[in-house]
């Protein structure tokens, strides 16, 4: 049977194809979230245009609306309360967060994130991906609540994102469990997964669909 953690972890993995593919996906699910990460940990945080005004009035209209208390930035950054209060991501990777304490602070990421938006392109290392390109879930659902001007922020053309969205090309969603295998333990009680439908691949060539998948990493130790 899947834990509960599994469930959450799998289905967080959604958004993405609704709030960045294609807005004509007409499926509600939650956020799949793609990042790309190319940068060193905290690179992004340390160089941000902080004294920039429209930067600083976009945060405070954050804080004012509580939007890193809003249900669709912690799934964005897989937060779950703490026993004793606060909150921790599940993500563990450190390219993951923008803040050095984005880990257990929602607001903390969510104010670095907004910063990192104005980051120069000119000040990244060599095939780094501006935070605009490497957050684009972020992007969108900021923009949305914010309704920030994109002409007040750096132009950034995001040309692996695009390539990697023509490749996708995504017409639906199918929500798919395989039957179980008593004969493989990985497979014992079934598998569920999303296929996403490519428009090129829609006369039964289901095969050469995308998957989203969520599997165990097993391993010697038995927690």
């Amino acid at each position: 049977m899947y834990s509960c953690n599994a469930l959450v972890s799998f289905f967080c993995a959604f958004l993405f194809i609704q709030n960045i593919l294609r807005p004509s996906v007409g499926i509600i699910i939650p956020i799949l979230i793609f990042s790309f990460h190319t940068s060193s940990p905290f690179a992004i945080a340390s160089e941000t245009a902080s004294d920039n005004p429209y930067a600083k009035s976009l945060i405070q209209r954050a804080r004012e609306k509580q939007l890193a208390q809003k249900r669709h930035w912690l799934t964005l950054g897989h937060y779950k309360k703490k026993w004793f209060g606060g909150y921790k991501s599940e993500a563990d990777a450190p390219e993951f967060f923008v803040s050095p304490e984005g880990k257990t602070s929602p607001e903390k990421e969510l104010s670095a994130t907004l910063l990192s938006f104005f980051k120069d392109p000119k000040s990244l290392p060599p095939k780094a991906l501006h935070p605009q390109c490497q957050f684009p879930a972020r992007y969108k659902w900021l923009k949305r609540e914010l309704k920030f001007d994109p002409d007040k922020l750096p132009k950034i053309y995001c040309a692996r994102l695009d390539r990697w969205l023509k490749k996708l090309d995504p017409h639906k969603i199918t929500l798919v469990f395989a039957s179980f295998y008593m004969g493989n333990p990985s497979s014992m009680f079934g598998h569920t997964l999303l296929r996403i439908d490519s428009k090129s691949n829609i006369q039964n060539k289901e095969l050469l669909n995308y998957g989203v998948n969520y599997a165990a990493n097993p391993d010697t130790s038995n927690p």
